[in-house]
């Protein structure tokens, strides 16, 4: 298994791709639990209202990623559109720093979220095209790696984004995650 493992890092880039997942996943998870309590109890935003936001956020994403997925598959830069959707998560995540107007977070955190999603994907379609570059033996294992990894990140962060929460508040909470967006441009401009 640790030659199996070894061999996953002959991938070019591959050490950057785990590190990025591992931001990925972590950064989501220390923020994503605790969304809702900031907008219940610190906006004072009901439970409904609180339903839309994440619904209308959520589809803006899924509208972003085909589009932007249909365009990268077309030859596209996959690392300028993984920065800029990092850039783009990492605005979305601040302007709960700035705003607290429902109207103006749902269509600011709808229109930045919904062109940060497609950073994870494009990170896997990046992964996968340089394991097929370096004709790698195994590169199914190296994409689940890579997908366990964020699972791993969503493990660490609800403990990590609890702590933060506790310590400072959520304020503290949202620059943390537009810091582990950051972290995500570095990992992905230096990658290649």
């Amino acid at each position: 298994m640790y030659t199996r493992l070894k061999k996953l890092f002959a991938i070019k880039g591959y050490s950057l791709f785990v590190i990025c997942v591992l931001l990925v996943g972590t950064g989501i998870s220390i923020t994503l639990p605790y969304l809702a309590l900031y907008f219940t109890e610190d906006l004072g935003m009901s439970a409904g209202a609180f339903g839309v936001f994440t619904a209308v956020s959520s589809l803006s994403g899924v509208v972003a990623n085909s589009f932007i997925g249909k365009h990268s598959d077309r030859r596209l830069d996959r690392k300028l559109i993984i920065i800029l959707a990092a850039v783009s998560s990492a605005l979305g995540y601040s302007s709960y720093l700035v705003f607290d107007n429902f109207l103006i977070l749902l269509i600011i955190v709808s229109f930045f979220s919904g062109l940060g999603a497609a950073a994870m994907p494009q990170i896997y379609a990046y992964a996968q095209e340089s394991a097929n570059e370096s004709n790698s033996d195994d590169k199914t294992f190296a994409m689940s790696t890579l997908r366990s990894l964020v699972s791993l990140g969503f493990l660490v962060g609800p403990l990590v984004g609890t702590i933060i929460l506790g310590a400072v508040g959520y304020k503290t909470l949202f620059w943390g995650f537009r810091h582990f967006s950051y972290n995500r441009i570095s990992c992905v401009s230096i990658s290649a």
